[in-house]
């Protein structure tokens, strides 16, 4: 195990404060933080287990028969920052869907959070175009979202 910097300072710390080295409660501590550590990669990878069922739920819920549900699956997208959700989103945009422009605005708003494009919600050529010259950039997409989230909610 790679030795902690304060480790290696710490008996000089400690000597010039005038304490006694207790090196079982030291170990006892590392122990401590490196279960810590475990359970939060594990907590980390539950997490993203969760996000991806949430994004394929929100996904089939796209096609859902209430406009209610295709504009709240949609939302959800923008703030779940899904890239691969992308093309469906898309397809929302298309004239032969006849969606209500509240659907396709909130198809829009998930585009643009997703992807920091704007072609408008009546533009489903220029987005079409878009993905296709683009669709390699899904994991950049979902990177930034991620880190724009962790930004917003410190």
């Amino acid at each position: 195990m790679k030795m902690h910097p304060l480790r290696l300072i710490l008996p000089l710390l400690l000597a010039v404060a005038g304490c006694a080295l207790d090196k079982d409660k030291i170990e006892t501590e590392e122990g401590r933080l490196e279960e810590e550590r475990r359970k939060l990669a594990e907590d980390r990878l539950k997490f993203i287990a969760e996000r991806e069922k949430a994004v394929q739920h929100h996904i089939a819920d796209l096609t859902d028969k209430d406009a209610d549900v295709r504009e709240c699956a949609a939302r959800m997208l923008g703030r779940l920052g899904a890239g691969r959700a992308v093309p469906d989103l898309i397809d929302v945009l298309r004239p032969e869907r006849n969606e209500p422009w509240i659907v396709r605005a909130a198809a829009w708003g998930a585009l643009v959070r997703i992807t920091g494009e704007t072609f408008g919600y009546e533009n489903h050529a220029a987005w079409l175009k878009f993905w296709q010259e683009n669709k390699d950039q899904v994991p950049k997409w979902e990177q930034k979202c991620a880190l724009m989230k962790e930004l917003i909610c410190r």
